[in-house]
């Protein structure tokens, strides 16, 4: 019995202490790629050969934080307006390309640094729900200025995660999410399996502990519930029509996530799986279907909400 005392104790003491270094890691985990004057330079260059305009803008987060993104225009406008949110470690200038597709379809197109990313502001990277604020505050923003229309958003990664689970905001009629996250615990899950060679099992089981005293932590020393973070929990309820794409080849972040995501709401969530296709490589692999999907489910859902 002592011997399983000991044991025990020592499965306690390494389970806090490695629950608070994964909490750190996590919050802390973005390594900032600020805009460079390349990234605006190529920027512009896109405006202009659309002929579009472009607009540096900001918002304050809850915390006071400044968030800023830049502001297209196409010169013939087809009244609706689309948010554009990167992935981690990332910026704006990641979504030039998507960029492109929505404004060579008409599409008022915003895209903007995550706060910790970027040119924004915030010391946390990765902060549970603060992230779907911030972009709940972006969608109001472009509802208070925009003319007659539709919202949208589009997200890639991380980025796709958080317009799930600000798909319940006011006036947003569809929003896509490429390769997306089902919950932050789960993705941690998929980490621990990488890097033990395991597979998810480890942190759903022997590791566990240490993944809850993380949430813990992280919720104690900093007011980050990190286990809110979830894609799938926002999904099953009311909000904007989803469609998510996925590549069946996803290594970084298994298709598992996404297909849970559709299990539990297929009634509002769509799910395309792209054979063959990683996490980033959707746009390349998905050729000419990729653009026609996004657009087109844009397109089918311009009423709804837009009131």
């Amino acid at each position: 019995m002592k011997r399983v005392a000991i044991l025990a104790s020592v499965y306690l003491g390494l389970s806090i202490v490695g629950g608070a270094v994964f909490a750190e890691r996590v919050v802390h985990r973005p390594v900032r790629q600020p805009i460079t004057n390349a990234d605006r330079a190529a920027a512009a260059d896109m405006a202009r050969a659309l002929g579009a305009s472009l607009e540096s803008v900001s918002v304050s987060g809850d915390d006071g934080a400044a968030l800023r993104g830049w502001l297209f225009t196409p010169n013939r406008p087809n009244t609706h307006s689309v948010l554009l949110l990167h992935g981690i470690t990332s910026n704006r200038a990641a979504m030039t390309d998507a960029a492109r597709m929505f404004l060579e379809a008409g599409y008022r197109t915003l895209t903007v640094d995550l706060r910790a990313h970027g040119d924004s502001d915030g010391e946390f990277g990765v902060s549970g729900p603060r992230e779907a604020d911030d972009a709940r505050r972006w969608i109001a923003w472009l509802r208070n200025g925009r003319s007659d229309g539709c919202l949208y958003a589009f997200g890639s990664s991380l980025g796709a995660g958080l317009v799930v689970q600000a798909a319940d905001a006011p006036g947003l009629c569809a929003v896509v999410g490429v390769s997306v996250f089902a919950s932050l615990r789960e993705t941690v899950f998929d980490r621990i399996g990488e890097r033990l060679h395991t597979g998810p099992w480890a942190g759903r089981t022997l590791l566990r502990p240490g993944v809850e005293l993380g949430f813990a932590y992280a919720r104690f020393r900093y007011g980050l519930d990190l286990a809110a973070a979830s894609a799938a929990d926002a999904a099953a309820g009311a909000g904007a029509p989803i469609l998510l794409i996925h590549g069946t080849d996803d290594d970084n972040t298994p298709v598992r996530h996404a297909e849970r995501i559709h299990a539990v709401n297929p009634a509002r969530v769509s799910l395309w799986l792209v054979p063959g296709a990683t996490h980033e490589n959707l746009g390349q692999t998905g050729g000419s279907d990729y653009s026609t999907r996004i657009i087109g489910f844009f397109e089918n859902h311009r009423s709804a909400r837009s009131q």
